[in-house]
């Protein structure tokens, strides 16, 4: 890549994380007596380096695609005996571990530190890891053309790539200059009643008609306005703008280019919580400022971004400083009214904390054993009030209110939390608590309220968009759960029995993802029911899909094995889904992807990956065998275009998601040999273990030890 940073360090040190001193060969290569190679562009201090190939590297290349296809046909018999092998090495160079029993050692799934010259990131799931690190080895003997390293893209990134707050303004706020971006009341008072009547979930933590008592009383004296609730404006404002963009109407008044817009009225939120001291002495609309604040940088992204996680955590943690982790009943110098309106945003916080957690990869901050605050009550606006001396009896969970989404989304973030919790832990959980967690989340799940039961496009005709995606929302993260939960029980099950369930929950849950996923792309296009809604698509969905995708593929390399060794005596019930129907909903899921290539660097990284494993899949004998069409026909035929129009109602063209028509395309995925891309996976896939193929840390392994 032009402009990169040059990569300093020769490959052996890079790979042993060693300080490097850049001879030809350096130190520690000639301690080791090993060979002292540098990346195309760099050489050593001794000699000049040759612009040829490197025919080692090539050959390493080459091991590490047999390594792959190799897995994918070997027997379970040999991938229990290479792995382990593999583990008892692991092991006995683990002195200092707690555990004593060789069994328990087997259990263990600590996280791996991973490391450039000036970076570290700490990845869960030691195998995905340790094949990411592999072919990050590979990577440095390439010339251009590749990716470089994560620490190099970020010295590339533009100033301002993360979240506003956290980057800094340029000068001192003045609130003059600050209330001077107002725009006129009439321009105000339509993008501030776009964001109430929309629906947007953060609304509930704004009491609409006390709001708007306080937005009179600023027009009557502006600068009697205290700037944490002139940051609160400009946040609604902000929405608003968003909302008239998304809907693709004109904005109200003169008010300039959207995008511009946006960018004002966003600075001037921030500004103001700086100006309100928003972190050394939080108050009166800190926290619904902040919310707000850390939504609209959340809605620009569609990939996850590590600077709104951190975001994320600075909001949770002035939310424990200012009390909202524990109930209000117990506290009686807070009004009814406040108390209510401390857990509708409190709801938000623990969501918050939970699903961006996830989305980065790492355990969630809120310690939930340390709070008590409860769900909000299924109430209107109009049912209480600051005057209020005691809240009413809550509404029936039949009726639909703004706030009964918060409810029923707070009590399945809850046992999410768990069992996120849980699988986040240094050892595979005991399948007993494993079973009970899976019972306690279809309980959550049947007691969702009717509003949001989840039912076929079909027979949803009338359904509202905004209900419709609450809906896809509340699905989606039940069965996320569900594929995290039995993720790491899934691989055993390949070589224990006892275990299936966990396959067929996980391989279920995964699939229904990957159908939502075809219909939300259907409805998402010109025309669609959710067309003008696109921007559901961000980056948790996304990772839902991604997730599930990768599920599927796991599931594939199981069948290529398993269908081989099976005894007469080991018959089990045969998979819902042949690997026909397997394969196409994985070129499915790859086809959508490309559509978001151009927006998502995720997309991009695991559209890649899809195409490496649908082409080995193609490839492998073991598949060639399903229903009487090869899979070969199914990839580069229309067997699965076919397949599509009957499995998930599409057309062979799906054209554009309309997240930008001028820039979406759809391009054939290359059928490369090994695509390097895939060291940036770990990003979205590093939930504990998430994609984990037990084998390929063996076979890795393997192959450094032949070298």
């Amino acid at each position: 890549m032009e402009g990169a940073r040059a990569v300093l360090s020769c490959a052996s040190c890079r790979q042993r994380k060693l300080k490097c001193d850049r001879n030809q060969p350096c130190s520690n290569c000639l301690a080791r007596d090993a060979e002292c190679t540098y990346a195309s562009g760099r050489r050593g201090r001794g000699f000049p380096q040759s612009r040829g190939g490197n025919p080692q590297l090539e050959d390493r290349i080459r091991r590490l695609e047999q390594l792959i296809s190799t897995m994918a046909s070997q027997t379970p018999q040999q991938a229990e005996s290479n792995s382990a092998s593999s583990n008892k090495q692991k092991a006995s160079s683990n002195a200092t571990s707690s555990y004593s029993d060789p069994a328990e050692l087997l259990e263990i799934k600590p996280g791996r530190m991973m490391a450039s010259d000036n970076q570290t990131t700490y990845v869960s799931g030691t195998h995905w890891a340790a094949l990411c690190n592999e072919v990050a080895e590979l990577r440095e003997g390439f010339d251009r053309g590749i990716l470089v390293d994560n620490s190099e893209l970020v010295e590339h990134l533009p100033y301002g790539a993360g979240p506003m707050l956290l980057e800094g303004l340029q000068g001192t706020p003045d609130i003059e200059n600050i209330l001077s971006d107002v725009p006129p009341m009439s321009v105000a008072s339509r993008l501030v009643s776009r964001y109430f009547s929309s629906n947007e979930i953060s609304s509930v933590i704004l009491h609409g008609p006390t709001f708007e008592q306080e937005y009179t009383r600023f027009w009557l004296d502006p600068q009697q306005a205290s700037p944490a609730w002139i940051g609160l404006l400009f946040g609604v404002m902000t929405i608003g703008l968003f909302l008239f963009m998304r809907s693709q109407e004109d904005l109200p008044g003169d008010l300039g280019k959207p995008m511009d817009v946006l960018e004002v009225f966003h600075r001037r939120s921030t500004e103001c919580l700086v100006l309100s001291k928003y972190s050394a002495a939080p108050g009166s609309y800190t926290m619904e400022t902040l919310i707000l604040n850390a939504q609209v940088e959340f809605i620009r992204r569609r990939d996850a971004n590590l600077g709104v996680w951190v975001l994320g955590g600075i909001i949770i943690r002035i939310a424990l400083r200012m009390g909202y982790h524990r109930d209000p009943a117990h506290h009686p110098q807070l009004s009814v009214f406040q108390g209510e309106m401390r857990r509708r945003l409190w709801g938000l916080v623990f969501q918050l904390d939970a699903l961006t957690s996830c989305q980065i990869g790492l355990p969630p901050m809120i310690q939930e054993q340390q709070c008590d605050t409860q769900v909000p009550h299924n109430l209107r606006d109009e049912d209480f009030g600051p005057d209020s001396a005691q809240l009413p009896s809550s509404r029936p969970e039949t009726e639909l209110t703004p706030v009964l989404y918060v409810i029923a989304k707070a009590r399945l973030s809850s046992i999410f939390r768990k069992i996120f919790n849980q699988v986040s832990l240094g050892r595979i959980e005991d399948y007993d608590h494993i079973m009970d967690l899976d019972q306690r989340l279809e309980k959550e799940r049947r007691a969702i309220p009717p509003s949001f039961h989840m039912a076929s496009l079909h027979v949803s005709v009338i359904v509202p968009p905004h209900l419709l995606m609450r809906r896809y929302n509340l699905e989606l993260l039940g069965l996320k759960a569900r594929c995290i939960l039995h993720r790491h029980h899934m691989t055993k099950s390949c070589t224990d029995a006892k275990y299936a369930f966990s396959r067929t929950a996980c391989v279920e849950a995964a699939m229904a993802i990957l159908n939502h996923q075809a219909d939300i792309m259907k409805e998402v296009q010109d025309g669609g029911r959710l067309h003008l809604h696109r921007w559901f698509v961000n980056s948790l969905e996304l990772h839902d899909f991604l997730l599930a995708s990768m599920v599927v593929c796991l599931e594939i390399g199981f069948r290529t094995r398993v269908q081989s060794s099976l005894r007469p005596d080991d018959e089990q019930t045969p998979p819902q889904f042949s690997l026909h129907e397997l394969i196409a909903a994985l070129q499915n899921s790859r086809t959508f992807l490309d559509e978001l290539k151009p927006n998502s660097d995720d997309a991009r990284k695991v559209s890649n990956v899809l195409s490496v494993m649908l082409h080995k899949f193609s490839e492998n004998s073991a598949l060639q065998q399903d229903q009487g069409v090869s899979i070969t026909e199914a990839l580069e035929g229309n067997s699965v275009s076919s397949f599509f129009s009957d499995a998930f109602g599409l057309h062979n063209s799906l054209g554009s998601t309309g997240f930008d028509p001028s820039q979406l395309h759809s391009e054939p995925a290359p059928h490369a040999r090994f695509d390097p891309t895939l060291e940036g996976v770990e990003s979205f896939l590093n939930i504990p273990g998430i994609v984990g193929w037990d084998q390929w840390d063996a076979f890795v392994q393997d192959s450094r030890t032949t070298e």
